[in-house]
């Protein structure tokens, strides 16, 4: 398997360094987070898009995915970041599915309109020969593969995907037949790590942790990959550490997020080697 990080865990880092890094790690790709706060901001994708390719080229990395936080219904946006994507060079795009709890509107509503929205996307995705995957997470309409299967199902994997988050599943979502149902429509695996713990008051909540500290079995989960034969990327996550930029001077926090970073790889590849022996 291929292994990469989102760039979500390094904020104060510009992307010309954020390669260097990376190639220094001996990563095979990076997953480029589009967002108005950073890296990229996904209006200025498509004009972005050679130099971002290059920039990735040239130090010898590939582009697992491209993360984006927009949602699909915004058609002219994601039609925009779709050709952005192909431009890039990227294998797949990841657009936001419809939130659940956040909506107040029935879930079959919900449900149709995201139905309604791929189906008007799979030409675009057609053309520019670019896959759109979906995330499994928590408080969307898709938070297990049962959900996101059903609504996928009808077109190609060629076309859409799964992005396959073991520690969102932990949250809500979570079947331990998931990699069997999805099988090649696992297009992309996000790497942290979750446990629950209880507050000063006594309540329950979930704490985002770093991997291997947490709840997620990852021989279990390189286990079901190598089952269905999967030969694409794992990409770190830490959604915790970049936060943490508020309490450190900007230089000791990048040392922070690049060293944390290179100990989750090297946990990952150790545990495939464990469990696979490859």
């Amino acid at each position: 398997m291929k292994y990469s990080v989102f760039t979500v865990s390094l904020p104060t880092l510009k992307p010309e360094r954020i390669v260097q890094e990376f190639k220094k790690m001996g990563l095979d790709g990076v997953e480029w987070r589009v967002h108005e706060a950073f890296h990229f901001k996904p209006e200025e994708l498509e004009k972005n898009a050679a130099y971002i390719k290059k920039l990735t080229a040239d130090a010898g990395l590939g582009i697992s995915n491209v993360a984006t936080y927009t949602k699909i219904t915004e058609l002219d946006l994601s039609k925009s970041l779709i050709a952005a994507t192909a431009a890039m060079g990227a294998p797949s795009l990841r657009l936001g599915m419809l939130w659940y709890e956040k909506s107040n509107t029935a879930y079959n509503k919900l449900y149709k309109e995201a139905k309604d929205t791929i189906e008007k996307l799979v030409p675009v995705l057609k053309q520019h020969k670019v896959k759109l995957v979906f995330e499994l997470h928590h408080e969307s309409i898709t938070p297990s593969a049962s959900a996101l299967y059903s609504l996928i199902k009808d077109y190609p994997p060629e076309v859409v995907g799964a992005l396959y988050d073991p520690a969102n599943m932990i949250v809500e979502g979570y079947e331990a037949f998931a990699f069997d149902l999805l099988g090649p429509y696992v297009a992309h695996v996000h790497a942290k790590d979750v446990m629950f713990v209880k507050d000063d008051k006594g309540k329950w909540g979930r704490k985002w942790m770093v991997l291997g500290d947490g709840m997620a079995n990852w021989t279990n989960i390189f286990t079901a990959l190598d089952k269905i034969n999967y030969k694409g990327y794992i990409s770190s996550e830490n959604i915790t550490i970049g936060g943490l930029k508020e309490t450190m001077k900007e230089e000791e926090h990048q040392k922070f997020c690049l060293e944390t970073i290179t100990k989750e790889i090297s946990f990952l590849k150790k545990a495939e080697k464990e469990t696979l022996g490859k």
